[in-house]
């Protein structure tokens, strides 16, 4: 699978898992990056495949590509799957930092900036994930359009 995005690797994964349509699943997954347009497709369309799976996908940064300017409606169609799709909070680092980086003895020491940037980067995604119906400002609607 060389080349590949991690998230392309994780579908792969759980692919092999022969997941039970009779069962529930829910899975959280923590990453730097939200999911490129193209990973968001391919994780929308295992979503659909799979209805009994539950996605929840907390990043720690917004990914964009400038050349395509994509993303947005990659993350569109991932929430319009079903996937529910946050930005880290001070909270969600302190909880990765002691379930899979730290022990218990190293205490978690959030850097200048993390809860205005937590901020920031949960109202840029709030507006893409909002339909465009429901914006009122019209300069939201044309930074959400590109122009």
């Amino acid at each position: 699978h060389g080349g590949c995005h991690v998230k392309v690797l994780f579908l792969c994964y759980m692919s092999a898992w022969q997941i039970d349509p009779r069962l529930s699943y829910s899975v959280t997954w923590f990453c730097s990056w939200s999911p490129c347009f193209s990973c968001a497709l391919h994780l929308a369309q295992f979503l659909s495949k799979h209805p009994n799976l539950r996605l929840c996908i907390f990043a720690a940064r917004l990914y964009f590509c400038k050349e395509k300017n994509s993303e947005p409606e990659g993350l569109r169609r991932l929430k319009a799957a079903g996937a529910h799709i946050a930005v880290m909070t001070f909270k969600d680092y302190f909880y990765c930092w002691h379930t899979f980086v730290a022990s218990r003895d190293r205490e978690f020491k959030a850097w200048e900036g993390l809860n205005a940037n937590s901020v920031r980067l949960a109202r840029k995604l709030r507006r893409i994930l909002q339909p465009v119906d429901e914006i009122d400002d019209l300069r939201d609607a044309f930074k959400l359009l590109g122009f």
